[in-house]
């Protein structure tokens, strides 16, 4: 049996949520279901194959790391808050500018460019080129 370290329990977690994911597929419409199952497929392929590869000697997290992990889940948990009451566009650029900064990467360009470039890419990919409609917002609506 091969030992269960961090990165195994992640795995498992990883594998809950994907087949979550799976329960879903059925009430996908037919003409949008290849590349949703197709990358539901490839994940849960990934996920066995990584968990069953012999794992490398982890370290202990410190506190530092911890508080780190703590305050990302909690920004994500306002990002997805706040996506229903500002919208995609305005919930993902203010999630990812308040990510650079408290990772402290305030370089000049890439601090004020990439925030934009891939929220604006992500937008175009799913709204034009799968045809998935992004949430728009409560509050106010902000849409391309």
């Amino acid at each position: 049996m091969n030992k269960l370290t961090g990165n195994r329990v992640f795995l498992l977690v990883s594998a809950l949520v994907l087949i979550a994911f799976a329960t879903q597929i059925p009430k996908i419409p037919e003409g949008a279901k290849e590349y949703p199952l197709v990358l539901l497929v490839a994940s849960i392929v990934t996920t066995l194959v990584l968990f069953f590869l012999p794992q490398g000697k982890e370290e202990p997290i410190g506190k530092d790391a911890s508080v780190r992990i703590f305050v990302f889940a909690a920004m994500i948990a306002v990002s997805l808050f706040l996506l229903s009451k500002i919208g995609y566009i305005l919930s993902t650029v203010l999630f990812i500018y308040i990510g650079l900064w408290y990772l402290k990467l305030k370089r000049n360009l890439f601090f004020f460019l990439f925030p934009l470039v891939v929220t604006l890419s992500m937008y175009f990919l799913f709204t034009r080129g799968l045809s998935v409609i992004l949430p728009m917002g409560e509050w106010f609506t902000l849409s391309l």
